[in-house]
This record gives structure tokens, sequence and C-alpha cells, in this order.
């Protein structure tokens, strides 16, 4: 009986995994049949995909090829019109294309040397300097005239044998440069004018800022003489200075110095350049002048000692 139980057990479990084989069968049928639904969908969509890419070739090849055609037309054409280039001719089309532009420089009233060129820079430099150096040992005020109220007259007197000096120093400057150290002027007269003009000014303003503050005018001379020989155009244009110099270079003094003493030097016209440079320079002398002249008005006092001085017998 125990043989024939276990038989039939066997036979019933080997019916249920036959079932569930059959079943997975089954669906392993279906997604194999979906699977071959979904090649066939994308067979077509790449059949389609084919044929428009003909259709686009094809009218691509039928509108462009008319349009290629006629350009290879022209350019043949234009080829065939394009006359023949000779040697000279693509030399001289190589020179235009490796140098486009020619500069010609052209030097307006050239100086030899080059010491020529920088004399319209030491020499007013030497004129002011001269002029500082001259105040220090000469009182800026006739202290009897400042006295006795008499403050144009006290500025002119005390003006005067330091504008003499300065003339004498100006003359000594202008033969040494040109006999001693060889500079060659175009017009020498002009150059004597513009340098006297010059240590005029220069004696008229430091004798201003002395009389006015003293000490602290000889430190404010050294001061203006320091921007005066950055901002004159001297050695270099004005234009390659900062905007600070070049707003303040026509309110310099030795500007008008420094451009009078070149036009001089180099040559060229002479009128009106140097004519204003001169006015501007004793204007400037007498604005000087006229303001150490206030400065003695205000100080006029009457003095004892200056109008009756003791005379001591020894």
């Amino acid at each position: 009986l125990t043989p024939t139980k276990n038989i039939a057990s066997v036979t019933k479990a080997a019916a249920e995994e036959a079932t569930k084989v059959a079943s997975a069968s089954q669906g392993v049928v279906q997604k194999a049949d979906d699977a071959a639904a979904k090649l066939k969908e994308l067979s077509t969509g790449a059949n389609e995909v084919s044929s428009g890419a003909s259709e686009l070739a094809s009218s691509l090849t039928n509108e462009l090829a008319p349009g290629a055609n006629k350009l290879s037309d022209g350019l043949t054409q234009a080829a065939s019109q394009v006359p023949p280039i000779t040697k000279a001719q693509r030399a001289a089309f190589t020179q235009v294309l490796s140098e486009p532009v020619t500069v010609t420089q052209t030097r307006w009233n050239p100086v030899q040397f080059f010491g020529d060129g920088f004399a319209p820079y030491f020499l007013p430099l030497a004129l002011y300097v001269g002029a500082m150096f001259l105040l220090l040992v000469i009182s800026p005020l006739n202290q009897r005239l400042v006295s006795l109220g008499q403050p144009f007259k006290a500025a002119v007197q005390s003006f005067t044998p330091i504008a003499f000096l300065g003339t004498i120093a100006a003359i000594v400057v202008v033969a040494g440069i040109v006999g001693l150290v060889g500079v060659r002027a175009s017009a020498y007269l002009p150059l004597l004018a513009i340098s006297i003009a010059s240590i005029m000014c220069f004696v008229a303003i430091v004798q201003f800022l002395k009389a006015w503050l003293g000490v602290i005018g000889s430190f404010l001379a050294v001061v203006l003489l320091v921007l005066q020989i950055t901002g004159d155009a001297g050695a270099y244009p004005i234009e390659t200075f900062s905007k600070f110099f070049q707003i303040i270079h026509p309110f310099l003094p030795m500007s008008y110095s420094v451009d009078g003493v070149r036009r001089s030097i180099a040559g060229g016209p002479l009128w009106p350049y140097v004519t204003v440079d001169l006015l501007v320079l004793i204007g400037v002398t007498l604005l000087a002048l006229a303001g150490t002249a206030w400065i003695s008005h205000r100080r006029k006092r009457l003095d004892p000692e200056l109008l009756h001085p003791q005379v001591e017998i020894k």
C-alpha cells in the first residue's frame, strides 16, 4: 500500500509542476510575441526615416545642383577675365601687403646737436636760479623808502640793481652757451632779448615772494621753480605729462621763456610767437612789481631811527 501512495503523490506533484511549466511557457511566448510586435514597429519607423532621408537628399540635389553649376560657371568666367600677373606686379603686390602704410618723416626747424635741443630747458632754469641767488644777498625792499611812505619807489629802487645784475648775468649766460658750449641760434637778438626779459621776470617774482613772506617766500620760490621745470615743456611736449601740468602750463612764466628760447634757436616764424612770449614776461614783471609795491604800502610806518639815524662819535 505504501508504494502505491508514494506513486500517487509523485504523480500529483509532477502534474502540478507540468501545469506551472506550461503556464510559464505561455508567459514567455506572450512576451516573445510582444517583442516581435515592437521590432515590427521599429522596422516600420526605420523604413520611414530612410524614405524621408532619400526624399531630402533628392530634393537638395535637385535644388542645389543648378546653383552650384551656375556658381562654377561664374567662377570659371571670372577666372578667364583676370589678366595675367607679371613678376614685377607680384613683387609690387607683396610690397604693398607687407608695408600697407608708408610713413614719411618731416623735421621742421631741425637743430644740429642734442645740446641745442635742450638749451631751452636749461637756460631759463639757470636764469631763475640766478634770480634766487641775487635775492639771497640783496634785500627785496628798501626799508627807508617803505618808512617814508613811497611804496612804488621802494619796490622799483630795490628791483633796479637786481635787474641790472640779472641783465649782466643773462648776457654772460647767452655768451657762454654760444661761445663756449657751441649752441647755434637761428636768431641771436631774440635769444638775448628773451633771456633778459626772463631773468627780470624771475627777479620780480622772487622779490615779491620774499617781500611778502620772507623766508617762507624763499621756500615758495623754490616750489615754483620745481613746478616750472616740470610743467614748462622744456624737455618733452606738455601732452606727455599728467593733466595737472597741462592745466598749469599756460600760467607758468617759464613756459613762455622756454618757448621764446626754443624758437630763437631752432628758427621758424618768430612773429607773433616770440613777441607774445616777451609781452607775457614783461606783463608778469609789472604785476610782480605792483604786488611788491602793495606789500610795501601795507608795511608803511615812520621809524625815527631811519628818518634821523643816530651819529656816534668815537
